[in-house]
């Protein structure tokens, strides 16, 4: 834990030298709104999670950017997040572009085609029976959409972004549980300010986990103190920052 604690705090530092230079998003500034839906069949075996386990359909948000923004003609670490209604309230899921298989599925790897990236959450949920990841895999990985704003409205304006959900446990094999169905959302939306930041359009997987999970502390540890830089108003966070 104070491993992960100095890491997290060391992450919020730097999170917080990138939001003096973008303070409106550090990261992920290149992207376009989706929406669509998320439809779970149910795996063929347990996970542990029981909104995993479960069947249904579901209509979604989601957002699919380029992490670092760096120039478009290059490739990005990509960052797909998806807020996902249960009950009155919702949860958040965020996957970015990694490998699949072990050690990969835990190493961020740039993209300049979004059919042919591998989406994982990296971090794993803590489940009733052992660690669970998740993860999203285009079903045309052969496809062509470029990982460019541009990119994807007129890759998505032909045809939808669909991708197979699964999950895994951190060494195991991916198992399928759903699909995904993604278009552009019109018109996207405007950030609207609350209380002078950007909160209402905040993904937030550690507050918000899966329904039937947890989050496990140590992940907690490394990732909370980003998400609370990342939800102070950014007409607070300069002089916060700039202060002795």
């Amino acid at each position: 834990m104070r491993v992960t604690t100095a890491l997290g705090k060391g992450f919020a530092g730097l999170f917080a030298t990138m939001k003096a230079v973008r303070p409106q998003r550090p990261i992920h500034p290149d992207g376009v709104w989706l929406t669509g839906t998320l439809a779970r069949t149910g795996p063929p075996v347990s996970s542990g999670v029981s909104w995993i386990d479960g069947t249904g359909q579901d209509p979604i948000r989601a957002r699919l950017s380029r992490s670092v923004g760096l120039p478009r003609w290059s490739p990005d670490i990509l960052g797909l997040a998806l807020r996902v209604p249960h009950g009155s309230d919702h949860f958040d899921v965020l996957l970015a572009s990694t490998g699949a298989s072990f050690p990969a599925r835990f190493v961020l790897l740039p993209q300049r085609n979004v059919q042919a990236a591998k989406f994982t959450s990296m971090m794993p949920y803590k489940g009733g029976k052992s660690a669970v990841l998740l993860a999203a895999f285009p079903l045309d990985p052969s496809g062509r959409m470029p990982a460019t704003p541009a990119g994807l409205r007129v890759g998505l304006a032909k045809r939808p972004l669909e991708l197979a959900l699964c999950f895994s446990r951190p060494l195991g094999d991916w198992t399928r549980f759903g699909t995904l169905v993604l278009t552009l959302e019109e018109p996207e939306p405007v950030p609207a300010a609350r209380d002078g930041n950007l909160t209402g359009l905040r993904f937030d997987p550690v507050r918000r986990p899966l329904p039937g999970s947890e989050t496990y502390a140590w992940t907690r540890a490394l990732r909370e103190p980003s998400y609370a830089e990342a939800r102070v108003a950014p007409d607070t966070a300069g002089p916060r920052f700039n202060s002795p």
